[in-house]
């Protein structure tokens, strides 16, 4: 992908995630990682990626009802399992 099309796979991405949600198909718990994974494959930003990718994790569970937050840090968990967190998303990307 290039980076001129960056922004309309960002948008698409979104749209479809909204129409999937809006549906209530299928639960949040499953839709939300997919949002993830695919704005991780589209790597719209030169840094900050997975903080992002992080951030929206958490925005997403907070918007569908989970709020995480309060009991765990999902930033806290990844820093304590950093060399497993990238070994399995060069595994998901590859």
């Amino acid at each position: 992908m290039t980076a001129f099309e960056t922004p309309e796979a960002v948008d698409r991405l979104t749209n479809t995630f909204i129409d999937a949600i809006n549906a209530e198909k299928y639960d949040p718990l499953l839709l939300i990682p997919m949002f993830i994974l695919d704005f991780l494959c589209i790597h719209p930003f030169n840094d900050g990626n997975g903080r992002m990718s992080r951030l929206l994790t958490l925005l997403l569970l907070y918007r569908s009802g989970y709020i995480v937050g309060k009991y765990i840090s999902i930033e806290m968990i990844i820093e304590k399992t950093e060399e497993t967190y990238y070994e399995v998303l060069l595994r998901q990307l590859s």
